[in-house]
C-alpha cells in the first residue's frame, strides 16, 4: 500500500537533486562573469522558471486529446497546477466505470475528465449537482467531482437471470444428498424470486431477464450509444437514492466491501424486479389450461394466455398507456397508465425487452398437462387442420386476384392514351374501327405477355398459333 508513495517521495527527491547540481554548476559556471551570487540565482531560477512553463505548454499539447484553443490554455493550467501540487482530479470513464489513481477522488481543485463513447457522468460540488457530461473531454472546476457514471450500453440484466439456475429443481421438498443446507435454501430463494400462481392457484416459477438502456434523445435513435443529459441526470440520482438506502438497511456491525458496487446491482436489476411484479399480477389473471391451449373460440384464437402474459409485462415496461384486462384475462375495452413505465422513466431508463421463459411446475402439475393434451389433441388438430385450410384458401385467392390483376395489366399495356381519348363513335364504321383498333392492341398484348412468360408459354403450348391467327384475322376483317 505505501509502494506508490515511496516511489513517488523518490522521483521528487530525484528531482530536488537534479535542479540542485544544476544550480550549483550554473554558478561555478558564472562565476567568472564577475556578478553577484544574488543576481545569478535570479537568473537561473528565473530561467528555469521559463523553460519549465514553455516545456509544459509544449508537452501539455500532447498528453490530452484537445481541439480547441480554450481547451489547450486549461490544459496547460491544469499540468502546471499538478506540477505545483494544487492540481484537481485526473479521471478516466470507460463503460460507465471510473478509473483513477488511489485518492484522485480526494482532490478538489481543477481537474479534468476524459470520457469513451459509451458513457455519460454527473458532476457535482459539496453543495448540489452541477452539470451532466457525455463523451470527450470535460475541464472541472475548482471543488468539483464526478457524482456518478453511466454505461451507455444496451445491457442485459440480470446474470444469471432471475428464478432457478440450469437444471435445478426448485420443488424438491428436500435437499439433495450431495446438497447442503445453505445451497438447498439458496435454491428455494431463487424459486421465490419469480413465483406465482394461476388463476387456480398452480405454482408457475420461471426465468425472467430485460434488455435496457439509457433512455435516448428523440431523433438518435441509431447514433452511437445515444447520450442523454436528462437520463443520464436520472439515473444518478436514482443509485444515489438506492445507496442511501441500502445504507439504512445495512447492520452498523456488517462489514462494507464492494460497496461501491452495491447500488449498481440494485438499479441494474430494477427493471427485471418490476417485469416479476407484473408477470405475477397477470398470471393470477389466468388458469393453468389457458396458460397453453389456444381458445377455440373465433374471437380470441390468436394468443394463449402465455402469450398475452408476455405481450402485456412488454408493453407495461416500454408504453406509458397499456390496454387494461379485466380479472379473467379479457380486454376490457379502456387504457390505463403504467406505472411501472414511470418508474423506469423516472430512473432514466428504456426498457427493449423482456424475456420470460423455462417455466417451472411441480411434477404432478406437469402431468396433468401431458394428460390433457393427450386427452384434446385430436380436436385441436382438427381446429388447427381447418384453421390452415381456411388460410390457404384465401392465399390461394389473393394469389389468383393478384395474377388476374397483372395479367390484366399485361394485355393493356398497348391501350395508350391515344386510344383511349378517341371520342364516342358517331356512326356504325366508327364504331366498328374504334372496336377493332381495341380488339386488336388487347391481343396483341396478350400474345407479348405469352411469349414473356415461360410458366404462360409452357400451359398454351401450339395455341399461340391460333391466336396470331385471330390477330390476324382482325387486322384484315371489314365492315
Amino acid at each position: 500500500m505505501k509502494r506508490p508513495q515511496t516511489e513517488l517521495r523518490r522521483e521528487k527527491i530525484g528531482i530536488i537533486g537534479v535542479i540542485f547540481v544544476s544550480c550549483v554548476v550554473f554558478l561555478f559556471l558564472s562565476a567568472s562573469s564577475g556578478r553577484h551570487i544574488l543576481s545569478n540565482l535570479i537568473i537561473f531560477f528565473g530561467g528555469l522558471g521559463v523553460l519549465t512553463c514553455c516545456w509544459v505548454a509544449f508537452f501539455s499539447q500532447f498528453v490530452l486529446p484537445l481541439r480547441r484553443l480554450n481547451d489547450r490554455k486549461l490544459a496547460v493550467q491544469r499540468l502546471l497546477g499538478y506540477i505545483l501540487g494544487q492540481a484537481g482530479p485526473a479521471i478516466f470513464i470507460s463503460d460507465g466505470k471510473v478509473e483513477q489513481r488511489r485518492g484522485e477522488s480526494q482532490r478538489r481543485g481543477s481537474g479534468v475528465i476524459l470520457l469513451d463513447s459509451a458513457s455519460g457522468a454527473v458532476l457535482r460540488n459539496d453543495v448540489a449537482f452541477t452539470r451532466v457530461v457525455g463523451p470527450g473531454l470535460v475541464f472541472t472546476k475548482k471543488g468539483e467531482y464526478v457524482a456518478g457514471a453511466v454505461d451507455l450500453h444496451l445491457k442485459t440484466y440480470p446474470i444469471p437471470p432471475l428464478g432457478p439456475l440450469g437444471n435445478e429443481d426448485p420443488f424438491a421438498s428436500s435437499r439433495r444428498s450431495d446438497q447442503t443446507d445453505e445451497e438447498y435454501a439458496q435454491i428455494q430463494t431463487r424459486r421465490l424470486e419469480t413465483s406465482g400462481l394461476t388463476r387456480d392457484g398452480v405454482e408457475v416459477v420461471p426465468n425472467v431477464m430485460v434488455t435496457f438502456r439509457p433512455e435516448r434523445l428523440p431523433g438518435d435513435v441509431n447514433i452511437g450509444f445515444g447520450f442523454n443529459p436528462a437520463a443520464v441526470e436520472a439515473w444518478v440520482r436514482a443509485e444515489g437514492i438506492a445507496k442511501a438506502r441500502a445504507d439504512e438497511r445495512r447492520k452498523p456491525e456488517e462489514s462494507t466491501p464492494g460497496e461501491g458496487k452495491t447500488t449498481r446491482v440494485l438499479l441494474d436489476r430494477l427493471p427485471a424486479y418490476l417485469a416479476v411484479d407484473v408477470w405475477r399480477e397477470y398470471l393470477q389473471k389466468f388458469t393453468l389450461g389457458e396458460l397453453f391451449l389456444s381458445p377455440l373460440d373465433e374471437n380470441n384464437g390468436k394468443e394463449t394466455g402465455l402469450e398475452t402474459i408476455l405481450r402485456m409485462v412488454n408493453q407495461r415496461l416500454t408504453h406509458f398507456e397499456v390496454e387494461e384486462l379485466d380479472h379473467i384475462g379479457k380486454p376490457t375495452g379502456r387504457r390505463v397508465r403504467s406505472k411501472e413505465f414511470n418508474i423506469l422513466q423516472d430512473c432514466g431508463i428504456r426498457v427493449e425487452e423482456v424475456s420470460i421463459y423455462n417455466l417451472r411446475f411441480k411434477p404432478e402439475v406437469e402431468r396433468r398437462l401431458v394428460d390433457d393434451w393427450i386427452a384434446t389433441w385430436l380436436e385441436r388438430a382438427r381446429a388447427e387442420r381447418d384453421r390452415i385450410e381456411a388460410l390457404r384458401n384465401m392465399r390461394a385467392m389473393d394469389g389468383r386476384q393478384a395474377a388476374l390483376l397483372r395479367f390484366a395489366a399485361a394485355c393493356t399495356r398497348r391501350l395508350d392514351t391515344e386510344t383511349l381519348s378517341l371520342p364516342r363513335p358517331s356512326d356504325e364504321g366508327e364504331l366498328f374501327f374504334q372496336m377493332k383498333l381495341t380488339l386488336d392492341r388487347l391481343l396483341r398484348g396478350t400474345l407479348q405477355e405469352c411469349f414473356l412468360d415461360p410458366r404462360l408459354q409452357a400451359q398454351i403450348g401450339g395455341n399461340l398459333n391460333l391466336l396470331s391467327e385471330v390477330i390476324n384475322w382482325v387486322r384484315v376483317r371489314e365492315p
